[in-house]
């Protein structure tokens, strides 16, 4: 389990973060008038709990476009698991072309000696094919999905993140991820120079 993992792409649990505004592209738009530019600011937040899970909901709205954005996060009480999903709605005069919608963005703040993401790739009956890559300092990692409604077809929309120099199903630091959308996708580690910061992203894709 992690204690803690920032959610960057449109502000985090605890303050109005709008760091992901400048440092990470995590919801990228063409509005109706072709402007690209989005300021999103929070308006509310509103917490559920029940004997079971806490959901956050955070509503964003835009600085000047009637565009809106409201970022589910869902804990649950007996596991280390964080499902989240967006709602994007708009007022705009006419459609807003989606290009990037990361459902998931955040950033482990620990020292890392190795940082590996592992997925699976194949085609057909053979898509179970484990494939491991090693992400160095200063190194950034894109997998993509462009089988659109085949999710399992040659690229598997989920991922596995392993933080130490040996893991195996009893040990290590380990953060998997499964995107539950079957069209373009994108899953990107970003790693910092300095080992110290990996973030982590994924989400549509139209690019």
């Amino acid at each position: 389990k992690f204690a803690y993992a920032k959610y960057l792409a449109f502000g985090d649990l605890n303050n109005n973060c709008y760091e992901a505004v400048f440092k990470h592209v995590g919801l990228h738009v063409i509005h109706a008038d072709g402007g690209v530019s989005l300021r999103l600011k929070e308006k509310s937040r509103n917490e559920q709990k029940d004997a079971l899970s806490k959901t956050v909901a955070i509503h964003f709205k835009d600085e000047y476009y009637p565009f809106e954005v409201v970022r589910h996060i869902k804990t649950w009480n007996d596991c280390g698991v964080v499902e989240t999903w967006l709602e994007i709605k708009h007022n705009e005069p006419s459609p807003v072309k989606l290009v990037r919608a990361d459902s998931y963005a955040s950033r482990v703040p620990f020292q890392a000696k190795t940082v590996k993401v592992m997925s699976l790739a194949g085609q057909g009956n053979n898509e179970a094919n484990l494939c491991e890559s090693k992400v160095d300092r200063g190194q950034y990692v894109q997998l993509v999905s462009n089988a659109g409604t085949r999710d399992a077809w040659e690229s598997n929309p989920g991922m596995m993140v392993s933080f130490d120099d040996k893991t195996d199903e009893e040990n290590g630091r380990v953060l998997g991820l499964a995107l539950e959308w079957s069209g373009t996708n994108c899953r990107r580690i970003r790693r910092h120079w300095d080992g110290k910061i990996t973030e982590i992203f994924a989400g549509v894709d139209m690019t």
